[in-house]
């Protein structure tokens, strides 16, 4: 079916001052995606740095707002949209010990999302290889794991023998 104002040609014939011409018709002017349209703006992309920033976990991190300015252009290149910047904050405060510059964040971020550009570190940041972030991910931490057992054995014990059931793993998460 073509657009009733066109006919299928993409232009509407227009006539201004005595002179004819053409505007493009709204049916061929390509519409954003809705991964375009969910992009992170800069200055989400800049609260987020400063969320990094006024956390102090990681060392070396910029604290002005200069600082986080000047990396949130180099930043909106690659993070694809909104929640992929809520992750990149929430593994660079859990995982990252220093800041390794922008190419740090972006290693960072390319082990857990495809980036928006499609250009990925030639090599990982130590500690962030796929096989490393894939098992931090699906694994519960050390204390979970050890609560639930306990919890377990807390159970069992207090369980008649013919009740007692064999501790359940917990499943993992997967990315």
């Amino acid at each position: 079916m073509s657009c009733e104002h066109c006919r299928g040609t993409g232009w509407i014939i227009t006539e201004r001052n005595g002179l004819s011409g053409a505007d493009r018709c709204p049916c061929s002017v390509p519409r954003k995606s809705k991964a375009e349209s969910s992009r992170p703006t800069l200055e989400q992309i800049t609260g987020a740095l400063a969320k990094i920033g006024e956390s102090g976990v990681v060392s070396f991190f910029p604290k002005t707002v200069d600082g986080w300015i000047m990396m949130a252009s180099e930043i909106a290149n690659f993070v694809a949209d909104v929640e992929g910047l809520a992750l990149l904050v929430r593994m660079v405060i859990r995982h990252a010990k220093e800041y390794e510059g922008v190419a740090g964040l972006r290693q960072i971020y390319c082990a857990y999302a495809t980036p928006a550009d499609g250009i990925y570190p030639a090599e990982p940041l130590p500690g962030f290889t796929i096989a490393e972030c894939h098992t931090r991910y699906t694994m519960l931490d050390e204390s979970q794991r050890d609560r639930a057992v306990e919890d377990w054995r807390r159970r069992s014990l207090s369980a008649p023998p013919e009740d007692r059931r064999p501790f359940q793993l917990p499943e993992g998460r997967h990315l």
